[in-house]
């Protein structure tokens, strides 16, 4: 892929000149607060698949989320993996190298409080101390300890986030200047030493965007990880609408697992005072540009994890900030569920079968959270605070949340412009300003998620099952016609129908699904040779949508009732929507429309 910015628009230039870290500890204390709390960790497999291995590493029954790592005062000295020229090591030749340098101190925890907003209803988006304010707005002039040694023989802060200050750079060398230096490291890893870490069954691989260090025995097995990192770079720099290149020699140091005593003996796994709970989380972990990744039961899975970190350590080097932890886990998700064949990556991916994605299982979560009567709210989902991250759950719901605002018709767009902002403000503005710069009201959105998450998908086309809003105005007795698209999604017919018994007929045949190269011709009542979501293929079904406070029950357009080719509606006023039914992850291969009309019958005695 050539370097490219995204169309989506351009990530906001740095305008901010910046220097060394300062002396003064209390400052270097304020940016850890900055920084926030939540670690990049991920959970385990899913309960859909069967248990990782043992060595796959323990959870934690408390934590925080992925980051762009703590700030540590008097930290170590670190070779950057950018150091490393690609012509000194090819992938599958060895790198080594001893432990040094002391733990950097903990970071204190942050946590958002709700608050009602003035129209009496609870904010979508509760105050909060905010754990990924952007450094880029503290400006200091002296390191307090060892600078960092850069691939160019410069000097850098190690105690700042990523690189996020500007030693040395210019604004005329062609590059963003919050970008010039090697991003914050956590465990030095020495190449000049490769027999001593070789003496602990290491091995490590090289290329351009990716360092691989790992104990498994069958190292070769994961060569591919460095193919699929270099499409990955490309990917999301494209997404994030990030300069192409300040990542041209960007490198992500990647420790694969399979028996974590092995990395303890070698000194190159994070300090316990770092991990939630005083270990690595069974999924992974970022700081920096450095992952730990538990190797997963599957290969699926375990280029998931290097993905879901790696876009956790793409964000903090670009951004210097992840965002709230809803969008920051919920990014890393949607990004890292992803589709490799043929030496071919794509993020992102809609995966239909699950057979494709196993042990991830996310679908599994949110279906299981409806049968329990425990399911998240899209503005639950928005106020989720660091903390919730240890629960797999909230994974599935922050990826839910990014795939509808992802792709949504109306909200695609003004989400990524938002999302290539992160780090310019803190996260609950930029939450804020992201819903208040959406066209859809809080109401509608919530009505989409329920629409959405009550019949999710593997392969869920939230593009497509977008509803299509009208304003209800016809209130009379009148008898009425519409035609609707069997296109799968709601839309409403702009009718709210006065209150009695409508008598409503529907007719015409649309095409409903596409097989071998055959078109499944339907008309209203469906094909009962075939189901989907309980109800024939095809069949026309209606909702009656009345007024009702927002967030009480499920709306009637997640309950969708019968219609087909004829029926009798009792209305008591509401606003009447129309769908085509099928399933929506299929929608794809949907054509045609269905004619429906309508009279008010007559129920005089």
């Amino acid at each position: 892929m050539t370097e490219r910015l995204t169309p989506f628009g351009t990530r906001r230039g740095s305008d901010q000149s910046a220097g060394r870290c300062s002396s003064s500890l209390k400052l270097a204390l304020a940016l850890v607060v900055c920084l926030g709390p939540w670690l990049g960790c991920q959970p385990s497999p899913n309960p859909e698949a069967t248990p990782p291995p043992s060595n796959a590493g323990t959870g934690s029954s408390a934590g925080t989320g992925s980051g762009a790592g703590r700030l540590g005062n008097g930290g170590p000295t670190v070779a950057s993996a950018s150091d490393l020229p690609d012509s000194n090591l090819t992938p599958g030749q060895s790198l080594t190298g001893p432990p040094r340098g002391s733990d950097p101190p903990t970071a204190a925890t942050n946590r958002p409080s709700a608050k009602e907003s003035r129209s009496g209803r609870s904010d979508p988006i509760p105050d909060a101390v905010e754990p990924s304010k952007p450094l880029a707005d503290t400006k200091s002039t002296t390191p307090t300890h060892s600078p960092v040694a850069t691939a160019d023989g410069a000097t850098a802060d190690g105690a700042t986030n990523d690189g996020a200050t500007n030693d040395g750079a210019t604004a005329d060398d062609g590059y963003l200047p919050r970008r010039r230096l090697p991003p914050l490291t956590l465990v030095p890893v020495d190449p000049q030493a490769l027999d001593t870490l070789r003496a602990f069954g290491l091995q490590a691989s090289v290329s351009r965007h990716l360092l691989l260090l790992t104990d498994h025995p069958d190292a070769d097995a994961f060569a591919e990880f460095h193919p699929v990192m270099q499409q990955a770079v490309d990917q999301w720099v494209e997404f994030f609408g990030a300069d192409a290149r300040r990542f041209a020699d960007w490198q992500l140091t990647c420790f694969l697992i399979v028996d974590p005593a092995k990395f303890a003996a070698a000194g190159l796994l994070p300090p316990a005072g770092q991990l939630p709970s005083g270990q690595l989380p069974p999924g992974g972990w970022q700081y920096g540009n450095q992952i730990w990744v538990n190797h997963q039961p599957g290969p699926y899975y375990t280029r998931h994890m290097l993905l879901h970190e790696g876009t956790h350590a793409f964000c903090a080097y670009n951004f210097g900030a992840l965002g709230a932890p809803w969008l920051a886990e919920g990014l890393a998700e949607y990004l890292a569920l992803h589709r490799w064949q043929d030496q071919r990556l794509e993020l992102a991916s809609r995966r239909i079968d699950k057979e494709d994605v196993p042990y991830w299982g996310r679908v599994k979560l949110i279906r299981e959270s409806y049968q329990s009567g425990a399911p998240k709210t899209l503005t639950e989902v928005l106020r989720f605070p660091p903390q919730a991250f240890p629960q797999t759950e909230s994974y599935a719901w922050s990826w839910a949340a990014v795939s509808l605002f992802d792709q949504h018709p109306q909200c695609q767009s003004i989400f990524r412009q938002h999302v290539q902002q992160l780090g310019s403000r803190t996260d609950t503005e930029w939450s804020r300003q992201f819903l208040r710069d959406l066209p859809l009201a809080l109401e509608q959105l919530e009505t989409q998620w329920q629409v959405d998450t009550t019949a999710l998908q593997y392969g869920h086309d939230f593009a497509r099952t977008a509803i299509r809003w009208a304003t209800a105005t016809r209130t009379t007795d009148e008898a009425w016609t519409v035609t609707i698209p069997a296109d799968g999604a709601w839309h409403a017919t702009g009718l709210k129908l006065a209150p009695g018994q409508w008598e409503i007929v529907a007719s015409g045949e649309y095409q409903i699904a596409s097989e071998g190269g055959a078109a499944w011709r339907a008309r209203p009542d469906g094909i009962t040779i075939r189901y989907a979501g309980g109800a024939p293929l095809g069949m026309l079904q209606y909702a009656l949508e009345g007024e009702r406070p927002i967030l009480a029950g499920l709306s009637a357009l997640a309950e969708p009732q019968p219609l087909g080719a004829r029926a009798v509606v009792n209305s008591t006023g509401e606003a009447l929507f129309l769908r085509v039914n099928d399933w929506p992850n299929r929608l794809d291969d949907n054509a045609g429309q269905v004619e429906v009309s309508g009279r008010k019958r007559d129920t005089s005695p």
